[in-house]
């Protein structure tokens, strides 16, 4: 039985040149303090995405002009790393200023924010937290969607929105 449902994905290959380039930033906000931390993600070899040692901390300034602004920025750089290369490694546990993984999952929300090149949309995705361990998006948790041509202001807006919806 197994190797009959082998055979089925045996012929199966996925072009990469036929995929849309999907650039990412994960952005963290402090529930105890003016803080939002953006995670610029490069594509790993495997498919998924991985943190990188580029994040940007923004304190205080939550205007929404600046905070499209920087998740653009945030974008970029995600677009010029392109691939994970093993040396790229973020430490959001100092950036966050917590002492471990489940209290940064304790103290911040996230709204994950993907790019569709091919496409020129830039969607923000409601996160939840999970357990103590991280966080989750559903099927049925809000999302938002921009044109890449969108105002820093109406992108930053959007994002405090999505943040709004964060449990």
């Amino acid at each position: 039985m197994l190797k009959g449902i082998l055979s089925l994905f045996a012929n199966k290959h996925v072009s990469h040149k036929s995929m849309s380039k999907v650039y990412s930033v994960a952005v963290y906000k402090s529930q105890v303090e003016e803080r939002l931390l953006f995670n610029p993600l490069a594509q790993h070899t495997s498919g998924g995405s991985v943190a990188t040692n580029k994040t940007i901390i923004l304190t205080n300034d939550f205007e929404p002009g600046i905070l499209g602004e920087t998740l653009k920025h945030a974008l970029k750089i995600s677009e010029t790393l392109d691939k994970w290369d093993g040396s790229l490694k973020d430490d959001l546990i100092q950036g966050g200023k917590v002492k471990n993984r489940s209290q940064f999952v304790r103290k911040f929300s996230l709204v994950s924010v993907t790019y569709f090149a091919d496409k020129g949309i830039i969607k923000l995705t409601v996160n939840k937290k999970y357990k103590s361990s991280g966080f989750i998006a559903e099927r049925n948790d809000p999302v938002f969607e921009l044109s890449v041509e969108s105002t820093d202001a109406d992108l930053g807006n959007m994002l405090l929105q999505a943040f709004d919806l964060c449990i």
